[in-house]
């Protein structure tokens, strides 16, 4: 297989990650007005920000992020490396 099974990784991976930025974006935007009118302003911020708070603590939950290098490998440091594909 040309590139190897890391290539198709990152290629699913870019594929999840542009349907979670193009598709679920205005899904979110438009169930965003219908919970203010329900909820109010107010509750729908408050709901916004627990979730947005849960979704950047839950992946520390798993010893595998937490124990991810915090370079590349292979990089200079104090240097922002790229992925070679």
């Amino acid at each position: 297989m040309p590139g190897g099974p890391g290539r198709w990784r990152r290629h699913l991976f870019l594929a999840a990650r542009a349907l979670g930025s193009f598709a679920l974006g205005p899904l979110g935007l438009a169930l965003a007005g219908p919970a203010a009118a329900a909820a109010g302003l107010a509750a729908t911020l408050t709901g916004a920000g627990v979730l947005l708070a849960a979704a950047s603590v839950v992946p520390l939950l798993s010893r595998e992020v937490r124990d991810l290098p915090a370079s590349p490998a292979g990089a200079a440091p104090g240097t922002v490396g790229s992925v070679a594909g």
